[in-house]
């Protein structure tokens, strides 16, 4: 028998590695970590200064990217660890979040979920994580493409709820836009129905949207200078329960908001709003003089898609 003998410098550096390589982390030690990173804390007096903003913002992408290692570091050793697929997708709903457009990390970004989708195929969080590829998307075919996979891979998820109204959305152009409720404001009627001859905007939003109550003073010019035309709105609040139909009026009064307001109740879970996979406010639609949905991305579209519905309108007649 043959004894295989090893030159000292290989012998020596096999030692060596094996002396300094890095043992393996309890999971517990990982975990421990991760939650005792810092986010900085937000101070209103200061958010409009520039500086602190830039301060702020590269203090959190400095703990994000702490967490995104840590996550990544449990899900690699520990993968079966109850936390780590759930660490793993916040990690990279991080990335999609925080990706600043460069194609390269774009890619590196899908090819991760992907990975993520076949290592955990019956997670539902492989369904936010589609949710997010699709409103990164600027592709409307693509976008519809993974909503209906969405659809047919997590058919009983919240995501998949959400995914049938954002196919809605692409499907219906063209048809008969259905609504009929009752005026939270005066207690009318209103049904779409009724309005037919109107273009009829309709807009998703809440008296918490920051945004959706920036716009509202542009919102009420342009119902001032179209609604002799034949123009309505109709306000669709996603305010909360409890005191939220509360603030929907004390709002409207204060705001001197002239057209009917559809308040459901249930903020997010609102059955009309998800029925049409609205997942962020303000939304808005508009409707043409025929009752058909024209268009569901009409925000910051009005001023030009106003008076071409009018204009098509009085063409007809």
């Amino acid at each position: 028998m043959k004894l295989l003998l090893l030159p000292a410098f290989v012998l020596s550096l096999l030692l060596y590695s094996t002396a300094t390589a890095e043992p393996l982390r309890e999971a517990g030690e990982i975990l421990k970590e991760y939650r005792d990173v810092k986010m900085p804390s937000v101070d209103p007096s200061k958010v409009r200064d520039p500086q602190w903003v830039r301060s702020f913002r590269e203090e959190q992408a400095k703990a994000l990217e702490k967490q995104n290692a840590l996550a990544l570091e449990l899900y690699k050793t520990y993968p079966d660890h109850p936390e780590a697929a759930q660490l793993m997708a916040i990690r990279l709903s991080n990335m999609l979040v925080r990706n600043d457009g460069d194609k390269n990390d774009g890619d590196k970004a899908v090819a991760d979920v992907e990975e993520f989708l076949r290592a955990n195929p019956k997670n539902e969080l492989g369904a936010r994580l589609l949710s997010m590829l699709a409103m990164r998307s600027q592709d409307k075919n693509e976008r519809l493409k993974i909503y209906k996979r969405i659809v047919a891979d997590y058919p009983d998820s919240d995501s998949a709820r959400m995914a049938e109204g954002s196919i809605r959305q692409t499907e219906a152009i063209g048809k008969p836009f259905e609504l009929s409720f009752t005026d939270a404001i005066k207690g009318d009627t209103v049904s779409i129905k009724d309005l037919k001859g109107k273009v009829v905007v309709i807009d998703f939003w809440a008296t918490w949207c920051g945004p959706c109550v920036g716009e509202m003073p542009k919102m009420k010019e342009l119902y001032a200078k179209y609604k002799p035309e034949g123009i309505e709105f109709i306000g669709v609040s996603l305010d909360q329960p409890g005191d939220g139909l509360d603030k929907l009026k004390s709002f409207v009064e204060e705001e001197k908001l002239a057209w009917p307001q559809y308040y459901m109740g249930k903020g997010w879970e609102s059955e009309f709003s998800q029925s049409w996979g609205i997942s962020g406010i303000p939304t808005v639609f508009i409707v043409d003089a025929n009752g058909n949905l024209y268009s569901t991305e009409a925000r910051g579209q009005l001023d030009r898609l106003i008076p071409e519905l009018l204009k098509k309108r009085d063409e007809k007649s």
